[in-house]
């Protein structure tokens, strides 16, 4: 689902989103939400993924698992496959609470929310890899180097990975994209000061006016289909 001709999509998601994290605090930032929709589901609301059955459907706009609807309690299928507002509200809550849920398994391993950005993009990577696999590749990090930046555990984790350099790599590079595409969009969306410290900078906000306008042409492009 991960295509920039998504973004006008996702941005339409920025109202309710901003008030889900308006509503607890803005304690998450906005670029991973959005960057995960916009990896997970592309913006389509409702969406409902069937293809592994040992998942038990993957549904709504971060595409939570039978297991991860569970754990977080967001189990009303009719709401995660849905397309009204309060469709809309109950996925965009029900992916906060994913996010909630593996920040807990990334503190476990020894990464706070004061290393930012290295923990929010730990959370998704967790979520690519799974909790025990990024476990152990952040401890053995943290016990070979000490806490450093996410560049710092990214070439760490390349040089000693899970499973095989290839399968370490695909999550690693995923998170990296949903940072940049999540900064993008909060920033093309007006939410970069939900981002801590002004993380999106100019710098994210010249490229979020490129990839919209890029966006918005792939959109076109294709007819705007969903």
């Amino acid at each position: 689902m991960s295509s920039i001709a998504s973004y006008p999509r996702v941005l339409l998601l920025s109202g309710p989103l901003s008030d889900a994290l308006s509503a607890r605090g803005n304690d998450i930032p906005a670029w991973l939400p959005l960057g995960w929709i916009w990896t997970e589901s592309g913006g389509v609301v409702g969406e409902a993924d069937y293809s592994v059955a040992s998942l038990g459907g993957e549904l709504g706009l971060f595409q939570l698992s039978q297991d991860e609807r569970v754990k977080t309690g967001f189990t009303d299928t009719g709401l995660m496959t849905g397309k009204s507002d309060d469709a809309i509200s109950y996925q965009i809550r029900a992916g906060l609470a994913l996010i909630d849920l593996y920040g807990g398994q990334v503190a476990a391993a020894g990464v706070d929310s004061s290393q930012d950005p290295l923990y929010w993009m730990l959370i998704k990577f967790a979520h690519g890899i799974g909790s025990g696999a990024m476990k152990q590749l952040v401890q053995g990090w943290i016990a070979d180097q000490g806490i450093g930046t996410w560049d710092d555990f990214d070439a760490w984790a390349f040089e000693n990975p899970y499973s095989s350099q290839a399968h370490t790599s695909k999550w690693l590079d995923q998170a990296a994209s949903i940072r940049t595409n999540g900064l993008a969009l909060a920033a093309a969306a007006g939410l970069a000061s939900v981002i801590p410290g002004g993380d999106a900078g100019g710098g994210a906000v010249g490229v979020a006016g490129v990839a919209l306008v890029l966006g918005l042409a792939g959109y076109l492009l294709l007819g705007g289909r969903t």
